[in-house]
């Protein structure tokens, strides 16, 4: 089988299995049952669950750091409601993988956090330039704020904001991150 091709499969798998029993629930035979592949293919290429979760996580997290990296940031207000929209819809659309990232933390510790760090660096170090150092922990505390929003049920969503319509409890939480970024050490400088 073509190995980008079994690649693909098995990730895909992944986070079908992750969307449906969630990441306690991963287990590698169900993966590669899904996958249409033997759990030696999927052991093979992903020797473990953890490989599988990182492997998982890789492309939202590029997705994620392309986006804060390169988005002209902090410009005024629509810039940010433009950027926190666009990142929190990301992080909803893969909620499962920012669920997966945050109990990898709680697990692994540093080692998790730490290659989520350094990837958001470029991100951080931007902030930094621009604003100074104060910038770097406000900017690090958003995002991690609009993922942990993110990863809330749509029934915990409701409650949390004390709305019984889901788009109004999204814009809450948009115009929440936007009013906390707002007030960060760029807003003197817009």
């Amino acid at each position: 089988m073509d190995k980008p091709h079994t690649l693909d499969q098995i990730l895909a798998a992944t986070i079908e299995e992750l969307e449906q029993r969630g990441i306690n629930g991963l287990r590698i035979r169900n993966v590669a049952e899904r996958a249409g592949l033997s759990p030696g293919t999927v052991t093979h290429y992903y020797p473990t669950v953890q490989h599988l979760l990182d492997a998982a996580i890789e492309p939202f997290q590029q997705q994620s750091w392309q986006l804060l990296s390169t988005h002209p940031f902090f410009a005024g207000k629509s810039t940010l409601d433009q950027l926190l929209t666009e990142y929190y819809e990301l992080c909803r659309d893969n909620r499962e993988l920012v669920r997966a990232r945050f109990f990898l933390t709680a697990r692994e510790g540093s080692v998790s956090d730490t290659n989520w760090r350094q990837s958001l660096e470029p991100f951080l170090a931007r902030l930094d330039r621009a604003y100074g150092p104060a910038a770097r922990l406000y900017g690090h505390t958003i995002v991690l704020l609009a993922m942990r929003l993110a990863f809330h049920s749509d029934d915990e969503l409701l409650a949390i904001c004390g709305t019984n319509d889901p788009e109004v409890a999204h814009a809450m939480v948009v115009e929440h991150l936007v009013a906390l970024a707002a007030s960060g050490p760029w807003s003197a400088a817009t």
